[in-house]
């Protein structure tokens, strides 16, 4: 009895949610309540009416207890394929992203009654876009792109009067939400565009090709452009619906009218843009205190690999690290560890500079990156570890101080980046000085003299843990003290000295 109730309840919640929405409708739609059988099979029944995927078979997904299952206040259905899907919270849509790890969830449109065997137009209605295949009695018409547009339109799909049509819309990728179907009869003229390529700046591609209204882009050769990657062809020079994939398969069904048109390629630079210094700037007087260093302008060797809309590249140090989709980030996450290396970093003067660090946070599944472990290296020494934090809504651009890092003039310094756990991405790193005052929190507690080749490391107190470095990060010594002063005799050249934690340079001469 139990049982039964709630998959009552669930056909009422089915049928009480097909209100009307604002989605703009073709001249003479109209949107009703699920028709009965008998409506359902009247010839051309689906020519004027939205057919809803409410209407569609749906069975309610209840628990062993009989209760129907809920999800963030949706319920969950369980489709003619047997794959999962929620109904969204509003009533009206049904939703596909339940859980990929049910397979390609498929929302079925069923019992479609024409009056003659041709070409029909298939409006859907939808939510949030997403890549679809659309499947018509078995056949499949190939992968579409809804974009985030409230209809998508599949022209000509050949449909047979005197059976029951079936339409399978099954999720390729994203998770559209899905509201109907209507259909319209094809015009009986085929439409094609003569289509022109503006390679801009590329070569070597296809020039030109026909497309046909409703049929999906025909193969292309194509173009290439010196330290660029081919992004797609695009309606507009900037921006614009997208036609073709970086692969140069169809991204989208042709669907105008014009008897020619012009696609634009788009390219991505590979993440070597931006604002990068030459080499005279990178070398002259205090560039990185009033510029911020781009994480795109270090040294990265593209690899040419793909890994979810990101290019991967090879750093300085042989470790992989990717470029956002958008060409701006440095993303961390695809290899442990992996690093950002800024090198040849140039300052006019010694001393103390606190150190920028811009990046961000994405929220992932509804959730915001929780913070993320870092270290900081400094010409090869490890300096601090840093967490950055983000908060729940995630951020666009944040960024984290570290005080105190020591450089040096005439010296190539380095500043490394290594990721310890979380992935945040890095868009770059700005200098500023710091005084060598006693506001400086980094100003060791020690002093150090050198007299005749002899460091003598002072002011000493309680036990020392005593290291000394060469500028590339070597280490030369490291001792255990509970004098007041250490000594010993080192070769010429500049040595950092690190005492419990705190660092001072010394120039042995």
């Amino acid at each position: 009895m139990k049982k039964s109730f709630f998959f009552s309840f669930a056909a009422a919640l089915l049928l009480a949610g097909t209100g009307v929405n604002a989605q703009s409708l073709p001249d003479g739609a109209i949107k009703v309540d699920c028709p009965d059988a008998a409506e359902a099979m009247a010839p051309d029944y689906y020519l004027d009416h939205i057919y809803y995927a409410l209407c569609t078979a749906l069975t309610p997904k209840t628990d062993d207890a009989g209760n129907l299952v809920q999800d963030n206040g949706a319920y969950v259905l369980v489709n003619k394929d047997g794959n999962l899907v929620k109904l969204c919270g509003d009533g009206k849509h049904v939703d596909w992203h339940w859980d990929d790890h049910y397979g390609k969830s498929a929302i079925i449109y069923d019992n479609i009654y024409v009056s003659e065997s041709g070409d029909y137009d298939v409006v859907w209605y939808q939510q949030n876009g997403g890549k679809v295949d659309f499947i018509v009695n078995g056949d499949s018409l190939g992968a579409f792109n809804a974009g985030r547009t409230d209809t998508l339109t599949i022209y000509r799909v050949p449909l047979k009067a005197g059976e029951a049509n079936t339409i399978k819309i099954t999720k390729n990728a994203d998770w559209p939400q899905s509201e109907g179907i209507m259909l319209k009869k094809s015009a009986a003229e085929t439409s094609k565009t003569t289509i022109t390529f503006d390679m801009q700046g590329g070569k070597g591609g296809t020039a030109t090709i026909e497309a046909t209204k409703g049929e999906a882009m025909p193969e292309i050769t194509l173009p290439t452009r010196d330290g660029y990657v081919f992004e797609g062809y695009f309606a507009a020079a900037e921006g614009g619906d997208q036609y073709y994939a970086m692969d140069g398969s169809s991204f989208k069904a042709w669907d105008k009218d014009d008897k020619e048109f012009i696609l634009y390629a788009h390219w991505n630079d590979g993440g070597t843009g931006g604002d990068c210094p030459t080499v005279a700037q990178a070398t002259s007087e205090d560039w990185y205190l009033t510029h911020m260093y781009d994480a795109r302008c270090t040294e990265l060797t593209n690899t040419w690999e793909k890994d979810g809309g990101a290019y991967i590249y090879t750093n300085v140090d042989g470790e992989k690290v990717k470029i956002t989709a958008n060409g701006e980030w440095i993303d961390f996450y695809f290899a442990d560890p992996s690093s950002i290396v800024f090198d040849s970093i140039y300052v006019s003067q010694d001393g103390y500079y606190d150190l920028t660090w811009f990046f961000r946070c994405d929220v992932i599944d509804g959730e915001a990156t929780a913070g993320s472990k870092n270290s900081v290296y400094v010409n090869d020494e490890l300096f601090s570890d840093v967490t950055v934090w983000v908060s729940d809504e995630g951020v666009e651009l944040d960024q984290t101080k570290v005080e105190g890092v020591e450089l040096y003039a005439d010296y190539p310094n380095k500043i490394k980046l290594l990721k310890g756990n979380g992935w945040p991405l890095t868009r770059g790193i700005q200098l500023s000085r710091v005084g060598m005052g006693v506001e400086n929190a980094h100003t060791a507690s020690f002093f150090v003299s050198v007299t005749d080749g002899v460091m003598t490391v002072n002011r000493l107190s309680g036990t020392s843990q005593i290291a000394i470095y060469l500028l590339t990060g070597e280490q030369v010594m490291t001792v255990a003290t509970t004098e007041t002063t250490f000594a010993t005799a080192l070769p010429q050249g500049a040595y950092i000295i690190k005492v419990n934690g705190e660092y001072a340079k010394a120039v042995v001469r």
